[in-house]
């Protein structure tokens, strides 16, 4: 009954906000006057569908074409608003990482450890560091580092030989060290948040120094089923899907998968929520 009232409440606002911009000078703006003193216009203009929706467009139309996003820069300056720095970050799904959404990762990764020789590998995102500390622990012959605008907590955390981690934007960290080879690099839930140009300066940069790259990151709104006619589409908020395939064959990556899985977030009511997971390999020689 509620969702059939607003229904009828957006229909006959818009109706009636088409009339007054068709019918009457400045049409918006009395409609907007109008609506001040009428309770169904009122409640039109309050109607959270909309508000959402512009909210969203006003996002995207201001952080498009920048090449760092405001949630980026946002979470540099206080790295404690998203949570990926606490002790607990991911616990609330199941204390087993790799049950964990951001752990889904780990098998991918062994996988490529089987098959390849892997000596460097590096997380981008790290966040309280569990994941790549998961990974050290098991792979004490090689050596890991992950990386995060704030790696405070996951330094407290996990003391490991064979790990270390840095507090840098990580596309800075990869152009200081230019001749730096990396043999893997991964992230999990960190590319949605970047922007195209953030993207392509990113693929730019693994070109030169990285032989694998693995992602994990969730999707949703059925965009995994769309055609893709744009390589990177809005979801909401700081939120972007990217069309990797798009992506990593423009800067000479061949892709080894690129398949969605369907996920049940214990913390979240959204039934839609898909994993993408991409494994690409540089089909530049690095040795």
């Amino acid at each position: 009954m509620k969702k059939l009232k607003e229904l009828v409440n957006l229909i006959v606002g818009f109706l009636i906000l088409l009339f007054f911009i068709i019918f009457k000078k400045q049409g918006s703006g009395k409609f907007y006057i109008k609506a001040q003193d009428n309770k169904l216009l009122n409640n039109f203009l309050k109607s959270k569908i909309l508000g959402q929706l512009f909210k969203n467009f006003r996002y995207l139309e201001k952080n498009i074409d920048k090449e760092i996003s405001e949630n980026s820069i946002i979470y540099k300056n206080d790295p404690s608003l998203r949570k990926y720095g606490d002790s607990d970050c991911g616990q609330t799904e199941d204390v087993n990482i790799e049950k964990q959404q951001r752990g889904l990762v780990v098998p991918i990764i062994r996988d490529i450890f089987k098959k390849n020789e892997i000596q460097t590998v590096v997380e981008i995102g790290t966040g309280n560091g569990d994941v790549v500390a998961h990974l050290a622990k098991e792979y004490n012959e090689k050596k890991f580092i992950g990386i995060d605008f704030n790696t405070g907590t996951a330094k407290k955390k996990h003391d490991l030989k064979n790990l270390n981690f840095i507090s840098d934007y990580a596309l800075d960290y990869f152009l200081k060290f230019k001749d730096t080879k990396i043999d893997l690099v991964f992230a999990s839930s960190t590319f949605i948040f970047f922007l195209p140009k953030e993207m392509e300066k990113y693929l730019k940069a693994f070109s030169e120094k990285c032989k694998f790259v693995i992602i994990s990151d969730p999707t949703w709104n059925g965009v995994h089923k769309k055609k893709l006619i744009k390589n990177t589409y809005h979801l909401e908020e700081g939120v972007f899907f990217h069309n990797h395939k798009y992506y990593f064959e423009t800067f000479n990556f061949n892709i080894l998968a690129n398949n969605f899985t369907h996920y049940k977030h214990e913390t979240s009511s959204r039934p839609d929520i898909y994993i993408n997971n991409v494994i690409a390999k540089n089909l530049k020689d690095l040795d």
